[in-house]
């Protein structure tokens, strides 16, 4: 008997999605403080325009008291939303939060929450003063252990070091 064993490759390659493409271009311009109207309709207009929203408006940007980052302008603070929202459960979330520098403020101190306890007839963790669950308020009191000396950074492991002949040491705080 002669069994055919299926061959699979593995190419490395780049992957983008076109909205991920659009949102880089729009942040970056904002960033720079060079955006304008017609850069908002080039990358933001067609990912709404998809879903039946309204296009961002410069001159319209309402503030919000829910901003992660009231400090900024209302402009970044809206372009920061928009890729929240466009790429949600994409795996992008980590990146713009350490490129933003934005983890005291999204991280630090903060533990993922419930739904509403009113939602649920039986309910066996802690609700917060809010009434949503907060099943990780005795394992977290503090919240999340972020270290912002430290957690922007990953180790290198050890056996890099090794390899690397003392050419390379560790990242701060991973000593």
């Amino acid at each position: 008997m002669v069994y055919h064993v299926q061959q699979f490759e593995e190419s490395p390659a780049i992957i983008y999605r076109y909205a991920e493409v659009l949102l880089n271009y729009v942040e970056a311009k904002a960033e720079l403080g060079t955006i304008n109207q017609g850069d908002i309709d080039l990358a933001i207009k067609p990912l709404r325009d998809r879903v039946g929203m309204p296009n961002l408006a410069m001159g319209a940007i309402v503030s919000d008291p829910d901003w992660d980052f009231p400090e900024l302008s209302p402009l970044i603070n809206e372009v920061r939303r928009e890729r929240q929202v466009e790429l949600a459960a994409e795996g992008f979330r980590w990146n713009d939060i350490a490129r933003w520098a934005g983890a005291d403020e999204l991280i630090v101190g903060k533990r993922p929450k419930g739904f509403l306890a009113s939602q649920v007839e039986e309910n066996p963790f802690p609700v917060d003063e809010n009434g949503f669950l907060d099943p990780l308020k005795n394992a977290m009191p503090e919240g999340w252990g972020f270290q912002l000396d430290r957690d922007y950074l990953n180790s290198i492991p050890v056996s890099e070091i090794v390899l690397s002949e003392g050419n390379l040491t560790q990242n701060p705080g991973w000593e």
